[in-house]
Order: C-alpha cells, then sequence, then structure tokens
C-alpha cells in the first residue's frame, strides 16, 4: 500500500422531517438501498 495515510473523518447528518408512508404501503421488503437504510436505522 502507498506511503500516505491519512486519516479521513466523515460526519452524516440523519433528520426526520415527519413525513410518514402512506398506511397502505405494504412492500418493506424492497431491495433498493433507500428503504433497506430505513429498515436498518429503525431497528
Amino acid at each position: 500500500m502507498g506511503g500516505n495515510m491519512e486519516k479521513k473523518i466523515v460526519e452524516l447528518g440523519v433528520k426526520d422531517n415527519d413525513v410518514v408512508l402512506p398506511v397502505e404501503f405494504e412492500d418493506m421488503n424492497s431491495d433498493t438501498l433507500g428503504l433497506q437504510l430505513v429498515v436498518t436505522l429503525a431497528e
């Protein structure tokens, strides 16, 4: 590997804007990255 081993800092912000899914929404098993993140973060 290269000799330049700098530390990098990454900041991630999460915000809830109070928008909810419709009552009839049932596809929480979707393969999209967005829904995977939502399900993981909600656990």
